[in-house]
């Protein structure tokens, strides 16, 4: 007989809790995220709807929901993007969600040491990404100017290149991108 609860584990900071399945509520995306089961994935931060971290999933749900108003701990799959969330404090948005799990109760203050973790990581002071677009097999870099470098070397420096976009002083307002006209 499968547990009826799941373990969440962030190796990087390494903080783990626990999340009663609500299978008699939401029997059909219970029977989804188990069918991924092991899953890996990574976090993401809500910004709009409250205090919440997400992570992408390949489930794709066509089946029964379970519509409720969010709370701290739901566990919820926001099927349109794919995404199982978790609700860790203040809710901002009145839309319901499709719950299928509630952290433990004695777990919320790791789920919310979690959320807290992944805000300074993805949106407090978001990490440089670096994004390469090709066209006629030359190179053009793109990077996030709005972060620090802080890849596995942690160096602290901000790295562009001549390729690199940075909007600011010296940039042409009609043409931002630096695109050749």
């Amino acid at each position: 007989m499968l547990s009826d609860l799941l373990e969440f584990h962030a190796p990087g900071p390494d903080i783990k809790f626990r999340v009663q399945l609500l299978a008699q509520d939401n029997p059909d995306v219970v029977a989804q995220v188990l069918n991924q089961l092991p899953l890996n994935s990574v976090l993401g931060h809500v910004v709009i709807s409250g205090v919440a971290i997400w992570m992408p999933t390949k489930i794709v749900h066509r089946g029964k929901t379970n519509m409720v108003k969010r709370s701290p701990g739901a566990v919820y799959l926001y099927a349109p993007g794919q995404t199982i969330c978790l609700t860790y404090g203040a809710i901002t948005e009145s839309a319901l969600v499709n719950k299928f799990g509630q952290v433990l109760e004695s777990d919320l203050p790791q789920l919310a040491k979690l959320g807290e973790y992944v805000w300074e990581q993805t949106v407090s002071e978001p990490r440089k990404i670096s994004l390469t677009l090709r066209s006629g097999g030359s190179p053009k870099c793109l990077q996030s100017r709005n972060s620090k470098d802080t890849g596995a070397r942690g160096s602290g420096r901000s790295t562009f290149d001549r390729t690199s976009v940075a909007f600011g002083a010296g940039r042409d307002p009609e043409n931002p991108l630096g695109h050749h006209r």
